[in-house]
């Protein structure tokens, strides 16, 4: 069955205009991302636990690229992220991806929603199967109670979520999906939430799914 599933999110996706790859390890992604990005070529990241545990922080280091580093010790952080609206590689990850094959993201300042909606050349998004869920209503609930309690404790912020591991809002409404628990959280990370319903740029964004737990 979570074959089948896999296989129909990946099926909806490619409808939607996005482009997909599958591997059953995190080891995979590395090679092939050598593969599709040009040597030279400018890159930068969104924040995101996936990224590092696939490996591909590791690459973009190598020397390979001119890659603008959000992490680096004493870099321009606000720089960084203006460049990365004209970089060539964005690389980044989604917080829930719908068997419909809708894209959920959701930021606390919006600089990586902004360069995966619109901006640098090509996006790749990295993103473990555990992400995929049955359609939006879904995909808020597994950002609220997952994605966005493990993020805000990584990033030690000051948040109800970071302390209790659930959003202050315990229920999720269809008519409230954008702002459950951002009206009681004035440190939240949950500003931005954006629905990838279709891309209309040819080869743009590729999604790739890992069958392999990684990130959040």
């Amino acid at each position: 069955m979570r074959k089948e599933i896999i296989e129909k999110t990946m099926k909806a996706l490619r409808a939607n205009g996005f482009l997909t790859e599958y591997f059953e390890r995190k080891d995979e992604v590395r090679p092939y991302l050598e593969k599709v990005m040009e040597k030279g070529s400018s890159c930068s990241v969104g924040g995101s636990v996936t990224l590092s545990e696939c490996g591909v922080l590791e690459l973009l280091r190598n020397g390979s690229y001119t890659f603008y580093d959000r992490y680096a010790e004493g870099v321009d952080v606000e720089e960084v992220f203006h460049k990365s609206f004209s970089v060539d590689n964005y690389l980044a990850s989604a917080n829930a991806i719908t068997e419909n094959g809708e894209l959920v993201l959701i930021d606390g300042r919006g600089n990586r929603v902004a360069a995966v909606i619109y901006g640098p050349r090509h996006v790749y998004l990295v993103a473990s199967t555990d992400k995929i869920v049955g359609n939006i209503k879904e995909a808020f609930k597994r950002c609220k109670s997952v994605a966005c309690p493990m993020n805000a404790k990584r990033l030690n912020k000051d948040t109800h979520c970071a302390k209790n591991g659930k959003c202050i809002v315990s229920a999720f409404s269809e008519d409230d999906f954008f702002n459950a628990g951002v009206r009681g959280c004035k440190n939240t990370i949950c500003s931005d939430s954006v629905i990838m319903s279709r891309q209309t740029a040819r080869d743009r964004i590729t999604v790739i799914l890992v069958d392999e737990s990684c990130g959040y």
